[in-house]
């Protein structure tokens, strides 16, 4: 069973995102820290639907696409066995033939993330000429987290978007962007 720390990712927005035992901070060497971390940004991503609001940004669409874990040369630094001839060669081979029985496994090759991207952006006949709101697991639609869905956080994370960025009246054409 996993530890309750990490089933909700944003425990206080008090805490800016950080606070002890959340996705965003890790205390401790944890291998799975960036995963997490992953995780929490496509969150954020999702909870952008408030962009929508505002007249003149109502035509932007937002999605989330989750691409899985993919083996990519981003390893090298873990030395020979595990970086090149583990990350890059047989995890490629287990990726391929993963993709083949399960095409939204969380784990896949590259290719295939790149391709469900791109479904995303340009496939209109199931998503809609002007699809929002949308996450997709791979080429799958799929429901998003409970976070994503609750408005107070949301509106907060908007809210210290803004501080965070320290963004004033004469920085955007938005306006409803308070």
């Amino acid at each position: 069973m996993r530890s309750p720390i990490y089933r909700t990712t944003f425990s206080s927005f008090g805490s800016r995102y950080s606070s002890a035992g959340t996705a965003m901070q890790c205390t401790r060497a944890d291998r799975l820290a960036g995963i997490r971390r992953y995780g929490a940004a496509k969150l954020c991503q999702v909870m952008m639907l408030r962009l929508e609001k505002d007249s003149k940004l109502s035509s932007i669409s937002v999605l989330a696409v989750d691409p899985a874990a993919m083996p990519t040369e981003l390893s090298h630094r873990d030395g020979w066995v595990r970086g090149v001839f583990l990350a890059q060669v047989v995890l490629r081979i287990v990726a391929a033939i993963i993709i083949l029985f399960r095409p939204n496994d969380p784990f896949r090759t590259t290719w295939k993330s790149v391709g469900d991207v791109l479904y995303a952006v340009f496939e209109t006949e199931t998503l809609g000429s002007h699809p929002s709101g949308i996450y997709m697991n791979g080429s799958k639609r799929a429901k998003a987290g409970a976070e994503s869905e609750d408005l107070r956080m949301r509106e907060q994370l908007w809210c210290d978007s803004l501080g965070y960025v320290r963004a004033t009246e004469g920085d955007t054409v938005l306006t409803e962007w308070r």
